[in-house]
């Protein structure tokens, strides 16, 4: 569900086939490029305190891919993401960013 609201793509896009799933299509993005995955209504790079929200929506994607490892034993339960998500609203907030 995360990778979807940052991204705004589905799993069923036609862009994911047989060989890239929506989750390895944002692992491997988000490493090298990932303003390129991130839905453009969201953030615009000539707007203020573009970088603090991108390491924002950056560090959701990457709590979303620990929420969705193929083993579930590797996932992480609800209490940790909600502790990342506290750590990272925290993180943002303390860049005093609007």
């Amino acid at each position: 569900m995360l990778m979807e609201t940052f991204t705004r793509k589905r799993p069923y896009d036609e862009m994911f086939q047989e060989n890239l799933s929506m989750r390895s299509w944002v692992c491997n993005s988000l490493t090298a490029m990932p303003e390129d995955i991130i839905d453009v209504t969201l953030m615009e790079p000539e707007k203020t305190h573009f970088q603090e929200k991108l390491h924002c929506v950056s560090s959701i994607l990457e709590l979303a891919l620990h929420c969705t490892t193929e083993s579930p034993n590797e996932r992480l339960n609800m209490i940790e993401v909600l502790a990342n998500i506290k750590k990272i609203k925290l993180e943002f907030l303390a860049n005093d960013v609007e």
